[in-house]
């Protein structure tokens, strides 16, 4: 099993397209769950730099256990990422291994599925 899975579809609903994202990191959920919210707040903030979006684009943020399983959309904004750009960049990063997220001196690193 890898420490990460990573899900990412694009969703055509009239007039607005989105990219939604499912990630799985395989650590344990209650290394998170008792400071949930901080550890959502920190993810969104990291990813959002990391992919260079506006706030408003990431929405739906939800964490929830079995391991820990992050799902999130990113939504068209005026002004902010093109969807397919980040598709590919999020895609690019768990397969070169830069996919990191820093919480609570836990260093979360996404890797591949093996396909």
């Amino acid at each position: 099993m890898s420490i990460f899975d990573i899900v990412v579809r694009f969703s055509c609903v009239f007039p607005h397209r989105s990219v939604h994202v499912g990630l799985t990191f395989n650590y344990s959920f209650s290394s998170v769950k008792d400071v949930l919210s901080n550890f959502k707040k920190s993810l969104k903030t990291q990813i959002i730099t990391m992919f260079t979006l506006k706030e408003d684009q990431l929405q739906s943020l939800q964490v929830q256990e079995g391991s820990i399983l992050v799902g999130f959309s990113v939504e068209p904004s005026s002004g902010g990422k093109d969807l397919s750009e980040f598709a590919d960049d999020i895609t690019e990063k768990v397969r070169k291994h830069e996919l990191v997220i820093h919480f609570s001196g836990i260093t979360f690193v996404a890797e591949p599925t093996s396909c």
